[in-house]
């Protein structure tokens, strides 16, 4: 008959009916469905728990790529991804945890909903955008809500709450959070954090002497982040600000528009086209043939004699 099973937080498993009895008759060749839920789903819901929210690892090859746990029938041998987080992922399937701890997909599934359930339920619904909903979503996308309370508290009050998707892209570009606290500190919102988060890659994160470089100069978060997406520094854009006296934030729009499509213009160019009123939030066409004709007119003019 289906009745509810309780799993505590010292892992005992509480049933209303003599588990002890069934665990023995199991030692002799009984079957218990409630004894192998017991000994075999919950051991793999823990294995879930300890691998989402971080406190258990992945082995590594000698080649550097992320190995996942040995389960036969699904990694025998285990099986190697190269990144970290596409091998968490495997591990934490129900397919790969049924097979490694001898149990059913379906009972993984099972006491895996509970827990995605509970653990929605009991979380800083103020750490994330959406709340509860989005912890579940988080759940779905392999990040447990213990990972977001260690990077929410590592991160300035402003920050938080962040989106669903930082949290998500923080775990599977593995970024570090005394990293992220520094440089979110520089401009302490959601959006740059955010943003700071899905800029990071490999080891390619962006520095924070830089961004503290950009807020000096007097701009705005948006702007700094139009200056470091096209990859124009806060040197190249004081200096243009020095020689063509124009705003900060003005040239750090348009170096950083102009640069995204692979151009460098100078500031001489952009006194050009401000001077047409033609100072647009991405360059068109029409900006490049004015800047066409001007060098044309330049270097067809007659030299002075």
């Amino acid at each position: 008959m289906p009745h509810t099973v309780h799993v505590h937080s010292d892992w005992t498993v509480a049933v209303p009916h003599d588990l002890e009895a069934e665990r023995v008759a199991a030692l002799f060749g009984g079957w218990s469905s409630c004894e192998r839920f017991a000994s075999a789903a919950v051991p793999a819901y823990r294995r879930l728990l300890e691998v989402m929210a971080g406190v258990a690892g992945l082995a590594r090859t000698p080649g550097g790529a992320w190995a996942t746990s040995r389960a036969p029938g699904c990694c025998t041998p285990p099986q190697a991804f190269g990144s970290r987080f596409e091998a968490l992922r495997h591990e934490t399937s129900p397919a790969h945890l049924a097979a490694a701890f001898g149990t059913d997909a379906r009972a993984v599934q099972s006491v895996a909903a509970a827990g995605r359930e509970a653990w929605s339920r009991g979380a800083d619904s103020s750490l994330v955008e959406g709340g509860e909903a989005g912890y579940r979503e988080l759940w779905d996308r392999g990040v447990h809500p213990d990972r977001v309370a260690r990077l929410a508290q590592a991160l300035p009050a402003g920050v938080i709450p962040l989106p669903v998707e930082a949290y998500a892209e923080s775990v599977r570009r593995d970024v570090d959070a005394v990293w992220l606290a520094a440089v979110a500190a520089v401009s302490p919102t959601a959006e740059f954090a955010s943003w700071c988060v899905s800029s990071t890659g490999g080891s390619a994160r962006i520095a924070v002497v830089e961004v503290s470089a950009l807020r000096d100069l007097g701009l705005l978060a948006r702007d700094a982040m139009t200056a470091m997406e096209g990859g124009v520094a806060a040197a190249a854009i004081a200096e243009a600000v020095r020689v063509s006296g124009a705003g900060a934030a003005s040239l750090a729009r348009w170096l950083g528009a102009w640069a995204r499509v692979g151009c460098a213009p100078t500031w001489a160019h952009y006194r050009l086209l401000a001077d047409r009123r033609r100072l647009h939030a991405r360059p068109l066409a029409a900006d490049v043939d004015t800047l066409v004709a001007a060098s044309t007119v330049r270097s067809t003019a007659p030299r002075p004699r």
